[in-house]
């Protein structure tokens, strides 16, 4: 046999050769999201979309759900607000009402 060259069972080899798991303790980096009712709604996230997009942005995704928690709309009667609908948000963005729904559903991992 060659110097330097150890015979190893299988086993032996399998317990070098086995590495334990990596274990990540990286937290995300940023600040933490905030609940979708203590955000803001402002008068930009209002403008009227230009194109219709396929993929949306978290940020899109966030501007849609507060407007549906925080917007209200007048009814005839003075002083009584309602909140937007879902269809009212989809055609306001420009965006199918499933996809809304979908995002309202999921709105806690948005």
């Amino acid at each position: 046999m060659k110097e330097g060259i150890e015979k190893y069972t299988i086993d032996q080899y399998k317990e070098l050769t086995e590495m334990p798991p990596i274990q990540s303790t990286k937290s995300r980096r940023g600040p933490k999201a905030k609940p979708m009712a203590n955000r803001q709604l402002r008068k930009q996230d209002l403008k009227p979309i230009v194109y219709v997009e396929r993929t949306y942005s978290q940020k899109q995704k966030i501007r849609v759900l507060v407007f549906l928690s925080h917007h209200q709309i007048p009814l005839l009667r003075p002083g009584q607000y309602r909140s937007p609908t879902q269809r009212e948000a989809a055609e306001l963005y420009k965006i199918p009402q499933g996809t809304v729904s979908d995002w309202v559903r999921s709105q806690q991992r948005i």
